[in-house]
């Protein structure tokens, strides 16, 4: 900065040819010397200080704002009346929006699955002779003999059970063939099963069973039953007077097996049984609802973790699927189709091993990784498909075959989910807060560098420190952004502008403006040395969403509906901010995706129309080089008696000015200023202005001010001139200003020197 101000001084010479010893020759050489002379004679001369200087509102350096400067370039516009409006565009980060896009955050869902329908193998059969079952000679009976009536009460047949122990009963039936080949005809079979504890299952009944014929029973069971072996056939029979239809063989029961018969637990072989269980688990729903078939939510990843897979059935499983048919990883045509639903397919050394094998101690643990993932979850909740098959026990070694299993053995553990980032959610996102800084506890102070995000005008730096206390009349800010946001967001910021002299100004909404924040808004965290920031210095700003596409919105906060006159008035250089959004306010159905993109800026437009306040004044500043050296000292023979600063000005600008003058050394003290105290000041008159504030004319005047004594002797330590004027509008109205608006300055000194010549 001290480099520019050095750029913008202005060099003036103090008479450049004529020196203090060539004005003592020409006196001397125009009055008769005499032998011991005694006198004082005085001379008039005039010094230019100041020739010719005009501060042009906008132009280059001799304006008061140099628009040529680096620092000012692009900083004003001048619309077609000629009124000068200051335009600043910065950078303007309102922070990251990316956790708009809530966590999902998916429930641990548990395994519990058992062979619900639990089927042991069933297989049965006996047969008897004539003589065993009638107890008549079977040699007396040939074909065409007479049988007489005959009964038999109650006839036990052993079954061969093959590789059945003992079963406890749920519900179904046990399917019964017989055949007849006795060679006559029962007119009534009543059959039964029977344990050494009793009769099991209900009582069927054939008649007019003929020889040669066979016939199927359906013996039903009830819940609880216990069929154990040895397992015996009761039959209890009778028949007519008979013939004899062929010779005399045996009665049969050729086949005992299943017929959708379920048990509660069994002792047997067993066939290769089915494990199927729907789990059903879901989505949190603190943050968002996926109320149909058409929401989702998609995300980088999942982690599928089975944690302790145990199994207490003591059947090996051949094979186990878990299939979740609303979770689709994208396929290779970039799109999430049905047949890309997850399926996942155990390994061997996955699979759960029987319930004596010491892998279901601890269980069995492994991890599932997909990515580019989908998940489908109507009402939140989705479910997960379990389907297993086991062994067949027939083709174990013969000793192993007979395995103990009960309808309460299962197949047991856990699976997490552990979700990566979201990368899209359709559906209704719930309001919430989200921080837009990154702080810890959700607490943001404006006061922590770390926490606080800064934009630096730098435009507006040099021009702060050169006009101060400049009061702007109707300013406006606009906040610039472009976003890919579906959902419309509220964001409650704390903006605080800084100007180069440190004031602090924070931007708020005025009442019953939609930038309001009410004193009864819940909002919480925003702090400034730890300290809550009241809501009446905080801004509400709406973020519209998009509608499909990607939008370009601006926010216009004005005197209208906002502190913008003040935040502006002070020309902020620094902005700091920190804010909290309210995620989609009105539970709209979003679609909403990452990367969320929010690219924000500010432009300040502020028309240059003062108003300047009498009590904190609009001042301008410069220096100039101005070299007085030559002038006398105390102890020279030639002494400035008298002197004056005569001030010539050209006012176009429609402000009153008031001059102050400071003399500086080579250090840059003070050596005097201009007017001392008690003198009046050096006021320049406002141009006359038309009724919209612009100058209409210049006006013009002459000023001179006398120099005191104490003055006149430290003038000669001059080597600078600092010049500063304070702006004032005329009654304090409201003026406005044309970039060619300028005031011009001529100033001289008039010095009366007394040369003395003698004397005691």
């Amino acid at each position: 900065m001290e480099d520019n101000k050095q750029a913008k001084k202005r060099r003036m010479v103090f008479m450049p040819a004529l020196s203090f010893a060539m004005i003592l020759v020409i006196v001397l050489s125009s009055c008769e010397t005499p032998s011991k002379p005694d006198f004082q004679t005085e001379q008039r001369y005039t010094v230019p200080i100041v020739k010719s200087l005009s501060y042009a509102f906008l132009g280059g350096t001799e304006a008061i704002i140099d628009t040529t400067s680096a620092d000012f370039e692009n900083l004003f516009t001048i619309d077609p009346s000629g009124l000068v409006t200051l335009g600043v565009t910065n950078e303007f980060d309102i922070g990251s929006f990316d956790e708009s896009i809530p966590d999902v955050s998916i429930a641990t869902f548990s395994i519990d699955a058992e062979i619900s329908n639990l089927e042991p193998t069933i297989s049965g059969s006996a047969a008897t002779d004539f003589e065993s079952f009638t107890g008549l000679d079977p040699a007396l009976f040939p074909i065409g003999a007479t049988l007489p009536a005959g009964a038999v009460p109650a006839f036990d047949l052993e079954l061969d059970m093959e590789d059945l122990v003992q079963v406890v009963t749920r519900e179904g039936n046990l399917q019964v063939t017989i055949e007849n080949q006795l060679g006559f005809t029962f007119d009534e079979l009543v059959f039964r099963f029977r344990t050494e504890t009793g009769f099991v299952g209900d009582t069927q009944v054939i008649e007019d069973f003929a020889h040669g014929e066979e016939r199927t029973l359906k013996i039903s069971f009830t819940s609880g039953e216990v069929i154990s072996i040895p397992l015996f056939a009761v039959f209890s029979t009778s028949w007519s007077q008979q013939q004899m239809a062929a010779p005399p063989e045996e009665l049969i029961v050729s086949e005992v097996q299943n017929d959708e018969f379920r048990v509660q637990s069994a002792s047997a072989r067993f066939p290769s049984q089915t494990i199927t269980k729907e789990i059903e688990t879901g989505i949190s729903e603190e943050d968002f609802i996926l109320e149909n078939n058409d929401d989702f939510a998609e995300m980088e990843s999942i982690q599928l973790s089975f944690e302790s897979l145990r199994n207490t059935i003591d059947l090996d499983f051949e094979s186990l699927v878990i299939s979740f048919p609303t979770i689709l990883t994208r396929g290779a045509d970039g799109s999430f189709s049905p047949q890309d639903s997850v399926v996942i397919n155990l390994e061997q050394d996955q699979l759960p091993r029987r319930a004596s094998d010491p892998s279901n101690i601890e269980g069995i643990s492994f991890d599932i990784f997909l990515e580019d993932v989908r998940i489908s979850a109507p009402g939140n909740t989705f479910i997960a498909n379990l389907e297993a098959k086991t062994e067949n026990t027939l083709d174990s070694p013969p000793g192993d075959r007979i395995r103990t299993i009960t309808t309460e053995d299962n197949f047991t553990g856990t699976a997490e989910f552990e979700v990566g980032n979201i990368t899209r959610i359709t559906g209704i996102v719930l309001p919430r807060f989200v921080d837009l800084n990154d702080a810890p506890d959700d607490q943001l102070d404006l006061a922590d560098p770390e926490v606080r995000i800064e934009t630096n005008i730098d435009d507006l730096k040099e021009f702060s420190e050169r006009v101060v206390n400049l009061n702007i009349d109707n300013p406006e800010l606009v906040l610039h952004y472009d976003t890919n946001i579906d959902a419309s967001n509220l964001v409650y910021a704390a903006i605080l502008g800084i100007n180069a002299a440190g004031e602090q100004h924070f931007l708020s909404g005025l009442p019953d403006t939609p930038f309001h924040v009410a004193a009864d808004d819940t909002i919480s965290g925003l702090l400034f040395n730890g300290l809550p920031i009241a809501n009446a210095d905080l801004i509400k700003i709406p973020i519209d969403g998009r509608d499909g596409e990607d939008i370009s919105q601006q926010v216009f906060f004005t005197t209208e509906n906002s502190t913008v006159a003040d935040f502006l008035n002070s020309l902020p250089t620094e902005i700091f901010f920190i804010g909290k959004a309210l995620i989609n306010p009105e539970s709209e159905r979003v679609n909403v995706q990452r990367p969320i993109t929010l690219d924000s800026e500010l432009s300040l437009n502020i028309p240059i129309s003062l108003q300047s306040d009498p009590n904190n004044p609009t001042a301008i500043a410069d220096t100039l080089d101005l070299d007085l050296s030559d002038l006398p000292r105390d102890g020279d023979d030639l002494e400035i008696k008298r002197g004056s600063l005569f001030i010539q000005y050209s006012n176009e600008l429609p402000l009153d000015l008031d001059f102050e003058f400071s003399f500086l050394d080579a250090f840059g003290d003070l050596v005097t200023v201009v007017p001392a105290d008690g003198q009046n000041p050096v006021s320049i008159l406002p141009a006359p202005v038309s009724g919209g504030g612009f100058s209409v004319g210049p006006e013009n005047n002459v000023l001179e001010v006398n120099l005191t004594e104490a003055q006149l002797r430290e003038l000669w330590r001059t080597e600078q001139m600092q010049l500063r004027a304070v702006l004032l509008t005329s009654d304090n109205e409201t003026v406005s200003l044309r970039a060619t608006d300028q005031v011009s300055l001529n100033m001289r000194a008039d010095f009366v020197l007394n040369l003395k010549v003698g004397g005691n």
